[in-house]
């Protein structure tokens, strides 16, 4: 399988509208391999906004438990953008993924930074090498598709892409 990589932050909007893009096209292109990368479009120390950076560093978290990623995806999403929860308090999102995971781990691991450098990692990777303008984004080998600054993606674009490397 050919690994696709997604560039999301589940504090915008554009991300999980790209998300749920995704969930409904990938089923036509079983050769692809979803590959997520979360991080944040507003990187620490910046003032602006909440930081995600929580929130990612949860998803491998879930990832590592083994939990349904598509129900962690659609938790954290409406968490930030939805019930707009404050998703800098590791206490608060432990009330968000109650019964997903393990909830005193996930807790733990977010307070002790276990994936923090993971998360920083990612954003350098999203801004820094690949030199995203904005999120969602994707990459398939050195194939690019490019979010539109204050759009995202639409299923033109992600399907145009999709299918020139098929």
């Amino acid at each position: 399988m050919t690994p696709l990589y997604f560039y999301y932050d589940y504090a915008c909007p554009f991300c999980k509208k790209g998300y749920e893009l995704l969930q409904e096209v990938m089923p036509s292109y079983p050769d692809f391999e979803l590959v997520y990368v979360p991080c944040e479009a507003n990187p620490r120390p910046s003032a602006w906004g909440n930081h995600s950076d929580l929130l990612a560093a949860g998803y491998y978290i879930a990832q590592k438990q083994g939990i349904d990623i598509n129900a962690y995806h659609t938790l954290m999403f409406k968490a930030a953008l939805v019930d707009r929860v404050n998703i800098e308090d590791a206490q608060v999102l432990k009330g968000v993924v109650a019964g997903l995971v393990d909830e005193d781990t996930f807790v733990r691991e977010l307070e002790e930074g276990t994936y923090a450098d993971q998360v920083k990692q990612n954003n350098h990777e999203t801004w820094g090498v690949h030199h995203f303008q904005a999120v969602p984004s994707m990459r398939i080998g050195d194939r690019y598709l490019h979010a539109v600054p204050g759009y995202g993606i639409d299923r033109e674009l992600l399907e145009g892409f999709l299918g020139k490397l098929i």
